[in-house]
């Protein structure tokens, strides 16, 4: 267990400038806890199973232990740790230091997928549980905490995180989570932009400019640098944080923006057997439904004003010349 704690307290210590992990969907919601989403889900999947043997399960006790203390003297009490060791830390229902916190400790289902008082009750409803607060984890959800402001920052890469944490039902399950790298706007539109109006579209799309509205005045009314935060460029380029995505260091215009990869994945390997549609979905392609767009379209952002798929779709509508 030492060696365990250890390992959790490496990989995920926060510093004092850390991202600020407070999310907005979960303002008018309350935390239920833990045990209460594995009341269902421990029959339905293997969700409570996959969380319960991860490191997240282990994150609170990571910080009262020795390596810990080499980080801050008082890292069990220390606010800059609790903010990514626990659930809602500075929340009405979160965590709080000396407070009921039993439903709240550690890393737990809602730090993902938000405060659960507003879906629990409707998880077969759709979009009623994105509208009440659910939340489906993006890497903007991970970057909150895994980023270099950590004293103990390794390389993130959230394709390959979320295999460590990956759960759902068993026919889920049995489908592969490919790992591949982004190829960019450039190589999807060799074949693109004579086959369909794909290319034309996201071209006069909003997308396409989404980087560029990081970089105006309206943009650091939310962030001192919003070009370069990790949470706004979760969702304003394509692919950032996993090979051949985005990085602020190259800033490649092939990923810049939401591209063709942002909702269909990373194209590597799907981009070689685009004649068989079942071989693509072997190989990686996403074929996006509400759940794609939520994970940028949801009240973790700033600026959220609500969100209609069906609308959202017509207005990104491409088909065959």
């Amino acid at each position: 267990m030492k060696k365990v704690l250890k390992a959790v307290v490496v990989i995920m210590i926060v510093a004092a400038s850390v991202v600020s992990v407070k999310h907005a969907f979960s303002e008018g919601n309350t935390y239920t806890g833990s045990s209460l989403c594995g009341m269902c889900h421990k029959k339905r999947d293997n969700a409570s199973t996959v969380w319960e043997a991860s490191k997240h399960a282990n994150a609170l006790a990571a910080l009262s232990t020795d390596e810990a203390k080499k980080i801050s003297a008082t890292a069990a009490t220390d606010e800059k740790c609790l903010a990514c060791h626990t659930t809602g830390h500075g929340q009405e229902s979160g965590y709080k230091a000396g407070g009921d916190n039993s439903k709240v400790e550690n890393v737990t289902c809602e730090a993902c997928h938000g405060a659960g008082s507003g879906y629990k009750s409707i998880m077969s409803k759709k979009p009623d549980i994105f509208n009440s607060g659910l939340i489906v984890p993006s890497v903007a959800v991970c970057v909150k905490c895994h980023n270099k402001n950590s004293p103990t920052y390794k390389e993130f890469h959230f394709t390959a995180a979320l295999s460590t944490i990956r759960h759902g039902t068993e026919d889920q399950m049995k489908a592969p989570l490919v790992q591949a790298s982004y190829i960019g706007l450039a190589k999807c539109s060799m074949c693109h932009k004579n086959r369909d109006t794909s290319v034309d579209m996201i071209q006069a799309s909003k997308h396409i400019k989404a980087l560029d509205a990081l970089k105006t005045d309206e943009a650091k009314k939310y962030s001192a640098d919003p070009a370069n935060d990790p949470t706004c460029l979760a969702c304003h380029t394509t692919g950032y944080t996993d090979p051949g995505g985005y990085d602020p260091a190259t800033a490649d215009a092939n990923v810049s923006g939401v591209t063709c990869e942002s909702c269909h994945g990373a194209g590597e390997k799907y981009s070689k057997t685009m004649k068989s549609k079942d071989d693509s979905i072997a190989n990686g392609m996403v074929i996006p439904d509400e759940k794609t767009c939520r994970k940028c379209h949801n009240s973790l952002s700033p600026t959220f004003k609500g969100f209609n798929y069906d609308e959202a779709v017509k207005a990104i509508a491409h088909t065959k010349k």
